[in-house]
């Protein structure tokens, strides 16, 4: 057993050389813009990349229901990787058992359109709104 002592230590340093191999560098070009982030940080909120976005103070709580036009200039906003869209139930469910899918399906063939992965929310109510 004695003579075999150096093999757990070839063992631990043929490890610790594997590990160095694998090691990538990655050295990114500087920009001077806004660093789209997928999946964190900024997001539109009831509206896509390149929309109009909402007055000042101000916001909509309930999703678009229809499709919303571009803006003629380029918002002051950057663009995001996630849209953030909201709507009451009651805008999905009209009726008993009488859904609006159309509005979904809208939802998301925008947000591909602009390079967005979309993200719900359905509120069930609330104190202002029925």
């Amino acid at each position: 057993m004695k003579k075999f002592w150096w093999l757990p230590v070839i063992a631990l340093l043929n490890c610790f050389a594997h590990a160095q191999r694998d090691t990538v560098i990655v050295r990114p070009v500087p920009i001077d813009d806004v660093l789209q982030n997928p999946g964190m940080g900024i997001t539109t909120f009831n509206r896509f990349n390149g929309q109009e976005t909402n007055p000042p103070l101000e916001w909509s709580e309930l999703g678009p229901v229809s499709k919303l036009p571009q803006a003629a200039t380029k918002p002051d906003f950057p663009d995001t990787t996630i849209a953030y869209l909201r709507w009451y139930w009651n805008a999905l469910e009209p009726e008993p058992r009488k859904f609006r899918w159309d509005i979904i399906d809208l939802a998301l063939e925008e947000a591909r359109a602009h390079g967005q992965t979309l993200a719900i929310r359905l509120m069930p109510y609330s104190n202002k709104d029925p």
